[in-house]
């Protein structure tokens, strides 16, 4: 199409698109801040899975103490640990135990059938996992002098004896301990 100008002269007109530059310099621009939206989701979600498991653990610290209070005393036996060891020796929140605290009554320690939490995810029958598919493992104080002793163990939690009648604990996705203590 053939125009004037203002010199009088005739001047062709093209219709004018983006160039190579221009495209690339979009789609780098577009690419940056997509970046950036995927970071800051994926921090989100791991603060959001960081919260849910101490959530969780906090839960299954006070249905431990909901137990107690209901029955003033601790089960005589679970998944095998006698009485005297559930202070010594980590248990883990799988099988009969997760069946007592769902509100069924195993072997008699659960007359009342009390409901006293449940669990949201699960890698197997009765056997619940946080939300990097990790355990969930607890200690009860048996002697009733509200501690529950430590390991000793760095690598081994609780390291050091904590002031309480339960400590629960499990692992995040750096293995890093989330415990009830550590509040």
């Amino acid at each position: 199409m053939k125009t004037a100008c203002r010199t009088g002269r005739l001047a062709t007109t093209r219709n004018r698109g983006f160039t190579l530059i221009e495209l690339m310099t979009v789609i780098a621009i577009m690419a940056v801040l997509a970046s950036l939206l995927l970071v800051g989701i994926g921090s989100a979600i791991r603060f959001s899975r960081k919260l849910t498991a101490d959530r969780e653990v906090q839960e299954l610290k006070q249905a431990w103490e909901m137990y107690f209070q209901t029955y003033r005393t601790w089960p005589a036996e679970l998944d095998g640990f006698p009485y005297n060891e559930l202070e010594i020796e980590e248990i883990e929140a799988e099988g009969d135990v997760v069946r007592l605290l769902q509100g069924e009554d195993i072997d008699g320690y659960n007359v009342q059938k009390m409901l006293f939490m449940q669990f949201q995810k699960f890698s197997g029958p009765n056997k619940p996992v946080n939300p990097w598919g990790k355990r969930y493992f607890f200690k009860l104080d048996v002697d009733l002098d509200n501690e529950v002793a430590g390991t000793g163990n760095a690598t081994k939690p609780p390291s050091n004896t904590v002031r309480a009648k339960v400590v629960v604990w499990t692992l995040d996705d750096e293995d890093e301990v989330r415990g009830s203590w550590m509040r």
